[in-house]
C-alpha cells in the first residue's frame, strides 16, 4: 500500500500588548504583499506488485481400476483459500503478468506412476477495486459471459494473466486490487489412463509467478 508523508510545521506564536502614546500620522498606501506559501507532499508506492494465492483444491477419490482403464474427469470435493489476488500500488501503470506452472500429480508410495493430466480451473467474474482502463480477464472466455475457464497441463508454464499493454490497441491495466475466486462447482481435473496407479494420496502444486517486465 502507498502511504503520505506529510510535512507538517508548527509555527509559535506570542502576542504582547502595550500601551502607547497617541501620535498623530497622515493616511498612507497600505502595501500590498503577494507571496506564494509553497505545499509538498509525497507518494510512496509499493516497489512491485504482490500475488496472494493459497488456494487448496480438493478432488474427489477416484477408482484405481477405472483409471488403470481409461481417463477420467475429477470434480472438486472442496476449495479452501479460494482467492486468488495480485495487488499492483506501484503507480506505474505498466502492467504485469501472471504466469501458472502446474506440477504432475505424485504419491510418496513406493511403485506409483506419477498421473498427467490437465486442469481446468474455473472461476467466478473479476472483483476490480481500482484500475486504469478496461480490465483484461485472465483466460478464455467460455460461451457463459460469467464464467472463466482456464485449462493448465501438467508440466507445463504458461501465462495466466497478462495486464501489459499490446502494441498501440490495448493499454495496460491492473492497478489497485484485482481479485478472482476459483470456482468448486466447474473446476475439474482430466486425468490421463495411468498403468501403475496406486490406492494412495496423490498431490501436485502451482507455482504461481509473478513479472512485472513489459510485454
Amino acid at each position: 500500500m502507498f502511504s503520505l508523508k506529510l510535512l507538517t510545521i508548527t509555527t509559535a506564536l506570542s502576542l504582547g500588548i502595550i500601551a502607547l502614546p497617541k501620535l498623530a500620522v497622515e493616511a498612507a498606501d497600505a502595501a500590498v504583499i503577494d507571496e506564494p506559501s509553497d505545499f509538498a507532499m509525497v507518494v510512496d508506492g509499493d516497489a512491485e506488485p504482490i500475488v496472494s494465492a493459497n488456494p487448496v483444491f480438493a478432488f474427489k477419490t477416484q477408482s484405481a481400476g477405472a483409471l488403470m482403464n481409461d481417463d477420467l474427469t475429477a470434480s472438486i470435493d472442496t476449495i479452501t483459500n479460494p482467492d486468488l489476488t495480485v495487488t499492483d500500488y506501484t503507480g506505474s501503470g505498466s502492467g504485469w503478468l501472471l504466469s501458472a506452472s502446474l506440477s504432475t500429480l505424485t504419491t510418496t508410495a513406493e511403485g506409483g506412476q506419477p498421473i498427467s493430466g490437465t486442469l481446468h480451473l474455473a472461476w467466478l467474474p473479476i472483483d476490480k477495486q481500482h484500475d486504469f482502463g478496461n480490465p483484461l480477464t485472465p483466460g478464455p472466455l467460455t460461451d457463459d459471459s460469467q464464467q472463466r475457464i482456464f485449462s493448465l497441463d501438467t508440466g507445463s508454464t504458461v501465462p495466466f494473466w497478462d495486464t501489459r499493454a499490446k502494441g498501440t490497441t490495448i493499454k495496460a491495466t491492473g492497478q489497485g486490487v484485482n481479485q478472482i475466486t476459483f470456482d468448486p462447482d466447474a473446476t475439474t481435473f482430466s486425468l490421463n489412463q495411468t498403468d501403475r496407479v496406486l490406492p494412495e494420496e496423490y498431490t501436485a502444486g502451482i507455482t504461481w509467478t509473478l513479472s512485472a517486465t513489459p510485454a
